[in-house]
């Protein structure tokens, strides 16, 4: 901890009744994302069944004291007015799931963040099999998904059978450009927003995201 953290805990417990209430302890979530970083926490790939799916995460840091618990993040597909929606995912509220490997027991739709602590959150995923499936309208065909725990499972179990996709239509992307909310809250009310450009191409390994985090939370 050092010589100033402790310095404050002593501080503030010898003179001061602590509020973990007050805007010094109070947790702050932020939003976190470095797109010029390739293989990493943010993009990794990772072989699965054979076939090599592709994953766009952010982290989700609490730059407070106290630990905030229960934090769920929903995001919602923002389509056009003059768009097709059969292009888009479902514009429906979907929760997403959080943890580091989709194929480890950590996947899960709740998670608590510790102070000055911070949790990977999954948003989108693409894989090399999708190019292959076969659909009665090209133009409708999905390249990439949103990392529900639902579909994330599915990719970790799924037994690959030619020309079929484990993706769901409703959580899925056609090629191109898309924009999402993105929203994060937990029991104790903090919260913050954002909003995610996702760019989907036929090719997984060009799946990729813009954030524009929103400070919400005060």
């Amino acid at each position: 901890m050092g010589f100033f953290g402790r310095y404050i805990d002593f501080y503030y417990s010898a003179y001061h009744p602590i509020n973990r209430n007050s805007s010094f302890f109070r947790p702050k979530l932020r939003l976190e994302f470095d797109a010029r970083k390739k293989q990493n926490d943010y993009a990794p790939s990772a072989a699965c069944r054979g076939d090599t799916p592709r994953f766009l995460r952010i982290y989700v840091k609490n730059k407070g004291y106290s630990s905030v618990h229960n934090c769920h993040a929903e995001i919602v597909t923002i389509i056009p007015d003059s768009a097709n929606p059969m292009l888009y995912p479902s514009d429906e509220r979907k929760l997403l799931a959080w943890g580091r490997f989709p194929q480890s027991d950590d996947i899960d739709y709740k998670r608590t963040i510790r102070g000055h602590g911070k949790e990977l959150l999954h948003i989108a995923f693409s894989d090399s099999l999708f190019k292959d499936v076969k659909t009665n309208k090209e133009e409708e065909k999905r390249f990439a998904g949103i990392s529900t725990v639902e579909n994330l499972k599915l990719m970790s179990r799924f037994t690959v059978l030619a020309g079929e996709s484990y993706l769901r239509v409703q959580d899925g992307f056609t090629k191109g450009e898309f924009e999402l909310e993105l929203s994060v809250t937990s029991d104790e009310g903090p919260y913050v927003r954002g909003k995610i450009k996702i760019h989907v191409d036929p090719d997984f390994q060009k799946l990729k995201m813009t954030l524009h985090p929103r400070r919400l939370n005060i």
